[in-house]
């Protein structure tokens, strides 16, 4: 029993002693006589850093500027998954102004950290990571003006960054630079989700993910918009001795103004062992733009025997446009016998889905003739069906024979028939032009329950899903937020909003796509009672039923009135258009109820004096 007594104290000991615990920093705090309570917190994150040092530990960080004029001491070295927390309400800056150490060092290893909700300033590296921790964790922080804002570039197998809803501006080098250089088999996935990243024009890149042979990348890079940088995004690997891959996903971005390429990719393979680099990320909805080299770059170098390069991404919705140079290019380098294999599907490839990705005038406007908007220099043969093409407008192109069309289209592409290399481009399918669609069924209900479908018609696609520009779908202005694509690209289907059109009349389908591409198209849209009469909502709601006298009034008012004038209809169609959530309003008290009455009556009694003048005459 007493054996038994011991090693419960024992136990209890050990819990009280590692228990996880929140600290609590102030800018009215005392490092002297506070305890790091939330009644007597800290002055300094320093003092709390010397406190947390427990795996799970957490530093609660109250608003304020903490800075070396406040006692800070940095770089701060958290201890062992020990996480900074920001306040949900409010701003705290961690400012290192003119302090060139970095700012914050995490060195945990196989432990998760967060770093939530901060501000923060340096001028060298802000948030420095050694060693591996099972996950990095960077949420809605802003950092500013140092000169990387997230590094890591150190030896190690296995860590996971994810970054979301973060600022990282004007960086002297990188936004963030996750590298493992590992000499055998890692995993390192990256994370970077609705955050924005803009640097000066001289800066690397705004996102590099980097390592060496035996690492297996998984990448999922989403929404995130990315300025003035060398380079955008920046995917690379150097296998040796051992296999690398790429996987994933980069969807939605926007790589805008970057001085070199949106996006590059280098995957090198260099002998003298076995050695492959492959990559099938899937390039979705990305917005490339208005940068000073290509919208997409992409390498592969396979140097010495048994040495293998494979590029199989799918590209898809993706605007490429206003480049200086080519849109997207495509390389390959073959040297002593190494094998390399571009096979990006652009449209109609191994995922049978047609490409709907968007080519605007890249290379200076297609001015100097060196470049095209897409570039291929490889040995196999490329698919690249069903893409838009802006090299004509809709009018010229209809003036003009198939035959001419394409060796137009042909212009602006470089493949196996342009230079001494074999493959070819497979862009049958092309689409010039805005959307022409038509909607079934000719006439619905607008209930908020009925399905609509738009077909496309020939030589037209729909986009199946949103880019960085969202597709904008509306019906008579009402937004239709939910849609859904077919596989093939040419249905898209709705549930029609709660609205009404006057007698039946059309009602305007308008969809523009995220490249600008648009098209309309009409259909009746009529709400109903039982007995197929315009409901009056605001009244219903007033008099308690669709069948009250009044009401037989206002719609004899509206029928033999107001729809027999412009301006009249004009009326009728804002009525139920905003009407129905006042109604709701009204029909919720009494109280409303009697007070709409009490503004109809007059109005009800002029229409039925007005009914007898015309009755006189």
């Amino acid at each position: 029993m007493n054996k038994l007594f011991a090693v419960f104290l024992c136990a209890l000991f050990a819990g009280t002693l590692f228990a996880q615990q929140d600290i609590f920093v102030s800018p009215f705090g005392d490092d002297t006589t506070g305890d790091g309570s939330s009644a007597a917190p800290f002055r300094t994150v320093t003092k709390a850093n010397t406190v947390a040092l427990t795996p799970g530990d957490r530093i609660m960080i109250s608003p304020g500027t903490y800075a070396t004029t406040d006692g800070e001491v940095f770089p701060l070295f958290l201890g062992d998954g020990v996480s900074l927390i920001g306040p949900t309400v409010g701003s705290a800056t961690l400012d290192g102004t003119a302090v060139l150490t970095p700012i914050l060092v995490v060195g945990t290893s196989a432990v998760s950290v967060s770093i939530e909700q901060l501000r923060i300033l340096g001028d060298g590296v802000l948030i420095q990571v050694f060693g591996n921790p099972s996950e990095l964790r960077i949420t809605d922080c802003s950092l500013l003006g140092g000169r990387r804002g997230i590094d890591r570039d150190f030896p190690g197998d296995t860590s996971i960054l994810t970054v979301e809803r973060c600022s990282i501006l004007d960086m002297q080098e990188y936004g963030i630079l996750w590298k493992l250089t590992s000499s055998g088999p890692g995993t390192l996935q990256v994370n970077v989700r609705d955050c924005v990243i803009a640097g000066k024009n001289l800066s690397q890149s705004g996102i590099e993910v980097a390592g060496t042979g035996g690492t297996q990348f998984a990448v999922d890079i989403q929404r995130n918009s990315v300025e003035k940088y060398k380079t955008g995004l920046r995917l690379s690997v150097n296998a040796t001795s051992a296999d690398a891959s790429y996987t994933g996903t980069v969807a939605s971005n926007s790589f805008r103004k970057e001085d070199g390429s949106g996006i590059e990719v280098r995957l090198d393979a260099l002998g003298p062992g076995v050695a492959s680099a492959s990559m099938d990320v899937g390039f979705f909805y990305n917005l490339l733009e208005k940068n000073g080299d290509f919208g997409g770059d992409f390498k592969l170098t396979a140097n010495g025997v048994d040495s293998t390069c494979l590029l199989t991404s799918q590209f898809l919705g993706n605007t490429v446009q206003f480049n200086d140079k080519s849109g997207l290019y495509f390389r390959e380098s073959q040297i002593l016998g190494g094998q390399a294999t571009t096979l990006p599907d652009l449209g109609g490839g191994p995922s049978a889905a047609l490409g709907a990705n968007t080519f605007v005038f890249n290379d200076n406007f297609y001015q100097s003739g060196a470049e095209f908007d897409v570039r291929i220099e490889s040995n196999d043969d490329v698919p690249a069906q069903g893409n838009w093409w802006f090299v004509l407008t809709t009018a010229e192109a209809n003036k003009q024979g198939t035959a001419l069309l394409e060796t137009q289209l042909a212009d602006h592409i470089l493949d196996g028939a342009d230079n001494p290399q074999t493959g070819t481009v497979d862009f049958s399918g092309y689409l010039i032009g805005d959307l022409q669609f038509t909607a079934t069924p000719s006439k619905v209900l607008g209930t908020g329950q009925a399905k609509t479908t738009l077909v496309a018609q020939d030589g037209t696609l729909f986009v199946p899903g949103a880019g960085i520009l969202p597709s904008t779908l509306t019906v008579d202005g009402t937004p239709i937020l939910f849609f859904d694509v077919s596989p093939t690209g040419k249905l898209l289907s709705f549930t029609m909003p709660n609205i009404a059109t006057v007698g039946g009349g059309p009602a305007l389908i308008q969809l523009t796509l995220p490249a600008g591409q648009s098209g309309t198209a009409s259909q009746s849209v009529v709400r109903t009672t039982d007995k197929g009469r315009l409901e009056c909502f605001v009244a219903t709601a007033a008099f308690g039923s669709p069948m009250a006298k009044e009401l037989n009034i206002l719609r004899r008012w509206r029928d033999e009135v107001l729809l027999d004038t412009t301006a009249g209809r004009f009326f009728v169609r804002l009525y139920y258009r905003y009407s129905p959530p006042c109604a709701n309003w009204i029909a919720q008290t009494d109280t409303r109820r009697r007070a709409a009455r009490a503004v109809l009556r007059p109005l009800i009694a002029w229409i039925e004096w007005q009914e007898l003048l015309r009755k006189l005459r």
